[in-house]
């Protein structure tokens, strides 16, 4: 599989933007979960503990996605990632989904580091994979188009997510029998390169300790873009 980044996300959302992916094979995506949703719970009261309502609205880590999603226009909604949904339900104490390992780490991750993850069945991307800048013209589904200037990413044939006005495919969505995924996880400033590469190296130490899962690391920016996986 090719994975690509068009280059208009680097003048569109952030000269800064990357991604890295984690290809997972022979996952043991059920066997361990109640442990992994141990780490997840403890997130999600230390969540509690440090953000109210909507005060993490402002956080640092949180802010330059929300300025990033402004460049997208006045009807850009502000919920624009998984990490923001994710704090919301903490805050509002609704129960965050965890009925499979992979979920459930990347929940917990997520959590602690304050940064968006994703995460799609591999066997169910079909041929290449591509993040790409909206025009107006795209659809989801029969009602739905996406905005002009916003992030999302697909396969040959589908749509699978909107990476800042958050929308999930259920096509590529893990579920408790899935055997091979790929995990990708979103980075802007004031994150930096070294403690990106921390995220990623305990995310890749996590899933082989509760998944027992093989894996195959890439990061993409505007030096490299694409790259086979």
């Amino acid at each position: 599989m090719k994975i690509t980044l068009n280059k208009k996300i680097f003048s569109k959302l952030n000269s800064h933007f990357q991604i890295a992916f984690i290809k997972l094979e022979n996952i043991d995506n059920k066997t361990r979960n109640k442990e992994a949703q141990h780490l997840l719970h403890e997130a999600i009261k230390l969540t509690k503990l440090t953000f109210h309502k909507d005060s993490y609205k402002n956080h640092r880590l949180i802010l330059p996605w929300k300025v990033a999603q402004q460049e997208f226009g006045p009807k850009a909604v502000h919920y624009q990632t998984s990490l923001e949904r994710l704090l919301l339900k903490a805050t509002n104490n609704k129960k965050i989904s965890q009925d499979n390992t992979i979920t459930t780490l990347t929940n917990y991750l997520s959590l602690k580091y304050l940064i968006p993850f994703g995460a799609d069945n591999f066997v169910k991307i079909h041929h290449n994979l591509s993040f790409e800048i909206a025009n107006g013209k795209e659809r989801i589904n029969f009602l739905t188009t996406l905005k002009p200037g916003a992030l999302y990413y697909k396969d040959d044939n589908n749509i699978l997510g909107t990476k800042l006005d958050f929308w999930k495919n259920k096509k590529t969505t893990p579920n408790k029998k899935t055997t091979s995924a790929l995990i990708h996880i979103e980075s802007l400033p004031p994150i930096t390169s070294a403690q990106f590469k921390n995220v990623i190296n305990e995310t890749n130490s996590l899933i082989k300790t509760f998944c027992n899962a093989k894996t195959k690391i890439i990061i993409l920016n505007k030096d490299k873009w694409h790259a086979k996986i």
